[in-house]
């Protein structure tokens, strides 16, 4: 980022312009935040960044309807489940970044969001928000496990694909995976869905439709 120049700003500036993203809580100001709330200090003075961090993490601004609509880009894609609980394939394949990896990511971002967690990684995240109690022991746990198998498929098949740029797709050939593997996707799918179910819950996302 420190080669584009509406990223390069003082410290007060930045706390500016997250305070307008906070308030305006418009799409592209969420993106905004959610690029900075991964963003980690590599080289220069890093208080300077932990000071920036706490523009974010004020009680007042992850208590309000900012938090709702932080999390509604969970809502965005659906989950490849039939209506009987199946794997759903769609042209020929399954976007495990969609339909898994990136439910689980946002909406763990979204949480720690909510109540102020520090932590940038999501499997540190996740266990923070256990740690607050923010997420009981069995969903943290399923939630953990689920990401890491879709992390573990993808890259299993990228690296077996004979495509030109196998790093850059989330497509799963499904024809391709051991019946156990394909089970095991099921049941990871069917966690995200009840983590999404989760989450339009605590964020009363059914009424930003």
């Amino acid at each position: 980022m420190f080669t584009n120049d509406s990223w390069m700003h003082t410290v007060e500036e930045w706390q500016a312009k997250v305070g307008r993203w906070v308030s305006s809580a418009s799409p592209e100001a969420m993106m905004n935040m959610a690029i900075l709330m991964d963003g980690v200090p590599v080289s220069g003075n890093a208080q300077l960044f932990q000071t920036i961090k706490q523009s974010w993490q004020k009680p007042a601004l992850r208590s309000s309807i900012t938090s709702s609509w932080f999390a509604y880009s969970v809502l965005k894609f659906d989950t490849p489940l039939t209506f009987l609980g199946n794997v759903k394939e769609e042209k020929g394949g399954l976007d495990i970044k969609r339909g898994g990896i990136f439910p689980i990511v946002h909406g763990v971002r979204a949480l720690a969001f909510e109540y102020g967690v520090s932590e940038t990684n999501t499997l540190d995240r996740i266990s923070r928000l256990l740690e607050l109690q923010v997420l009981d022991e069995e969903r943290a746990h399923g939630l953990i496990d689920s990401l890491l198998f879709f992390i573990r498929i993808r890259l299993k098949q990228q690296l077996a694909s004979d495509d030109l740029n196998p790093g850059l797709s989330h497509q799963l050939k499904l024809e391709s995976l051991r019946s156990v593997d394909r089970s095991m996707l099921r049941h990871a799918l069917q966690r995200v869905k009840k983590f999404k179910q989760f989450l339009t819950s605590h964020y009363h996302l059914e009424d930003l439709g």
